[in-house]
């Protein structure tokens, strides 16, 4: 059985890893912390995903869910596979972003640059 302590430090990684999924749920949805604040009637989510958050409220967490439109076991989810799922998939946008507005000649250098450095 966890002692007290041993479920506080638990308790406080896992505080951690919630706001980690905040940020990348809320990053995704291209919303910023202040517009997600003030739907949700938040004071800072910021704070929450720094896990700075000692113990955040279930109906804080109920609202930042329904403004970031997931469903509130999906905002729990912070598994060690969803957290590297969501890191591959802002590695992705953060490649789309770098390439946006590039010429066609440079994104294909781009994509072939990529294919040699994967290549086995």
């Amino acid at each position: 059985m966890a002692t007290i302590p041993r479920l506080e430090e638990e308790f406080q990684v896992f505080v951690r890893q919630l706001g980690r999924r905040i940020r990348a749920i809320r990053t995704a949805r291209q919303h910023s912390q202040t517009r997600i604040s003030e739907e949700a009637g938040i004071y800072d989510v910021g704070a929450l995903e720094r896990g700075k958050a000692a113990n955040p409220r279930l109906y804080t967490l109920f609202a930042l869910a329904r403004t970031l439109d997931v469903e509130l076991k999906e905002l729990l989810d912070v598994s060690p596979d969803r957290e590297a799922e969501e890191e591959s998939e802002q590695i992705f946008i953060r490649m789309r972003e770098l390439l946006r507005g590039r010429d066609l000649k440079t994104q294909r250098k781009a994509l072939d640059l990529l294919r040699v450095f994967l290549a086995d």
